[in-house]
């Protein structure tokens, strides 16, 4: 597969400076990030037991500002 990516240029310019500390060409860079973040996607929905959406709102609101949930309550 063929991917084309519009980059803002101060990105691509961290991409290559990442990439020739490791020897490598932005491009080949690139695609090892995307298969590393592939793999651990991959991993994570492999390991992980089903859960109730409790739990999962409770995750995503635990780094919520407290202040921002007395917002909410004084809104109804």
């Amino acid at each position: 597969m063929n991917l084309i990516i519009e980059l803002p240029d101060d990105q691509v310019t961290a991409l290559r400076e990442q990439a020739e500390r490791f020897g490598v060409s932005a491009e080949a860079y690139a695609r090892q990030l995307l298969e590393r973040d592939l793999r651990e996607h991959d991993r994570g929905h492999l390991n992980r037991a089903p859960r109730h959406i409790s739990q999962v709102i409770a995750e995503i609101m635990a780094d919520a500002p407290l202040e921002e949930f007395a917002k909410r309550r004084s809104h109804r």
